[in-house]
């Protein structure tokens, strides 16, 4: 039932930088699910991956028996609940899930007025229909999904895939869709996935709302979508052609890297690199891509357009940009630092992170100083 367990206060006076986990640690999550069936029935849960990128659809957690549970509202009136037809389940994002086998699922819940409390009008209430596969998606690795609906699967192949809302050019590669000022905007969609004409095989992907960026395996960056409508983002570097109008960059001017999220880099060295420009508190930034100061041994990062938020192999996470914490909230801030009074974290995600002892933390920056523990249970 709605709201049998809910989620506890955990800390307050500072709050939780809003952090996305690295989809490049993947083999842990499966060793870690693999052995999960051999704990006893009803022994506390932990967690091994958390989705919280857009806490607007919810935030998913996966547990160490391969189930995922849903929070749709953190404060516990719409949580936990665990989402039919997910089992032996390895990551998420919003809207997606990515069981062991390398099948990818998908749902939609349904929401409206809360039965047991029509009066209530601040919350949705949302009922979950089991699960369903996407498509003939088979061997996949890894997921990604922007905030407009555009799904991303990258194969054990190297090969990358795509479906959803292609408005920006997130699939085909092509310009965006003009969208001319009072007058109806009609998106682009591709329903079914559609395999991406790549030159080269790719190891790690991020699907953003202006462009997509890929890592290949020999650690180019390469990035397509967004075109003129999206300057910031663009980097130099050197354009591909490809099928059907398609065009992506390789931009120059990295060292190889292992991971990608936005407009940061996470090298093979570790170090974080980034490029663009941010109308965030001023603009800022260049399409010269350039190393930040002050990072080192970094596994994991999220860029989710108001600050970045980067985890070291130690579990310390910095983050640059508007501080969520009391203190500095609402102040920009260019370099890296520090979020107080936080435990170290072994995965993150953007308004959560897993602590070492499997515990879900929350950060809600709607409730700017308010960290919350999810409970696990069904």
């Amino acid at each position: 039932m709605w709201g049998k367990r809910r989620a506890s206060a955990y800390f307050i006076v500072t709050g939780l930088t809003s952090l996305v986990g690295n989809l490049g640690r993947l083999p842990l999550v499966f060793l870690i699910v693999a052995i999960a069936g051999t704990q006893a029935i009803g022994q506390e849960r932990k967690a091994v991956w958390v989705s919280a990128t857009k806490p607007e659809l919810g935030v998913n957690v996966v547990r160490d028996d391969g189930r995922v549970v849903s929070y749709w509202d953190v404060t516990g009136v719409k949580g936990p609940r665990v989402i039919p037809g997910l089992e032996n389940i390895v990551a998420t994002t919003a809207r997606l899930a990515l069981r062991q086998d390398g099948v990818v699922l998908t749902w939609n819940p349904k929401c409206g007025r809360n039965p047991d409390d029509p009066e209530d009008v601040e919350h949705e209430f949302c009922e979950f229909p089991p699960a369903r596969p996407v498509g003939r998606l088979r061997n996949i690795v890894a997921i990604s999904e922007d905030s407009n609906g555009c799904y991303l699967a990258l194969d054990r192949d190297g090969a990358v895939f795509g479906w959803g809302d292609d408005s920006n050019g997130l699939i085909s590669g092509r310009p965006a869709v003009p969208q001319p000022f009072g007058k109806p905007f009609k998106r682009r969609l591709v329903r079914t996935p559609t395999r991406i004409p790549l030159p080269v095989p790719m190891s790690s992907i991020s699907a953003d709302v202006s462009h997509v960026g890929t890592v290949d395996r020999d650690g180019h960056i390469w990035m397509w979508g967004g075109g003129e409508f999206f300057p910031d983002v663009q980097a130099a570097g050197e354009d591909y052609s490809g099928p059907n109008d398609f065009v992506a960059r390789r931009v120059g001017g990295i060292p190889p890297a292992q991971s990608i999220d936005s407009t940061y880099v996470i090298t093979r060295a570790g170090e974080v690199w980034r490029w663009g420009i941010s109308r965030v508190n001023g603009v800022r930034g260049s399409v010269i891509p350039g190393r930040v100061a002050g990072l080192a041994n970094a596994v994991a990062l999220s860029d989710i357009g108001f600050f970045t938020a980067i985890m070291d192999r130690d579990g310390i996470v910095l983050f640059i940009g508007i501080a969520p914490d009391k203190e500095n909230y609402g102040k920009f801030i260019d370099e890296p630092h520090a979020t107080k009074l936080m435990p170290r974290a072994k995965f993150i995600s953007a308004g959560a992170r897993i602590t070492k002892e499997g515990d879900v933390l929350f950060f809600s920056r709607i409730r700017a100083g308010i960290v919350q523990r999810l409970e696990l249970g069904d």
